[in-house]
């Protein structure tokens, strides 16, 4: 068999021998907790489809929460992730939001991460196949205006998602891995290595040629 030809949600039933419910009420796996998070009523949330837009150059567990909260109120979510040039590597950014997602218990079936150079017309393609009353867009909470303007022209739902004093952002991890503190950046990230890695490796490409350390 091709390893190439598994998905990784295929892989996931295979290997998680954790209980995961879904939203019809069937599950898979042991006793235990998902660490795909619960699927169930997925289906009788008021939203259609939840949306929320970024560069996203390091996802952050801030990043993961504004998701997590889109999914209480949204059958599932539509991560647009913006596709200009001066971004790093798209598969990169996808790879380690992604995991991200997981550690934060997010379903990440219920997750779709969309590459688009134009972020409005990306949206605008979710209002037309789904249909304005079906979506739900949300944004931090200092582009209010923004979004209160966009919401009332495209007749969608909004969200404006506080932020924290202190909350994780990607400004924050740019300054922990030029200083050097990966400490601090191991515990942000639930001291999983693999995402210290990869933050490291996305601040590397959005560095590259400019001196700066990594």
């Amino acid at each position: 068999m091709n390893p190439g030809s598994i998905s990784e949600n295929a892989c996931e039933l295979v290997f998680d021998f954790t209980r995961c419910v879904k939203a019809d009420g069937s599950f898979y796996g042991t006793s235990g907790k998902c660490r795909k998070g619960t699927e169930v009523n997925a289906k009788e949330k008021p939203y259609k489809v939840g949306v929320t837009w970024g560069k996203y150059n390091i996802p952050t567990p801030g990043h993961a929460r504004v998701v997590k909260n889109l999914l209480k109120k949204s059958q599932v979510v539509n991560v647009i992730m913006s596709g200009a040039k001066t971004n790093v590597d798209w598969n990169l950014r996808n790879l380690m939001f992604r995991r991200v997602l997981k550690q934060q218990g997010v379903d990440v079936s219920r997750v779709k991460f969309v590459h688009a150079s134009n972020t409005f017309e990306a949206l605008s393609k979710i209002i037309e196949n789904q249909g304005s009353k079906n979506v739900l867009l949300a944004l931090g909470e200092d582009r209010k205006n923004y979004l209160d303007g966009l919401t009332k022209k495209l007749g969608i739902g909004g969200q404006l998602i506080p932020r924290a004093a202190g909350s994780e952002s990607s400004t924050m991890m740019r300054g922990l891995i030029d200083s050097k503190d990966f400490k601090k950046l191991g515990e942000i990230y639930g001291n999983d290595p693999y995402l210290v890695k990869l933050a490291r490796i996305l601040r590397n490409e959005e560095t590259k040629g400019d001196g700066k350390p990594t």
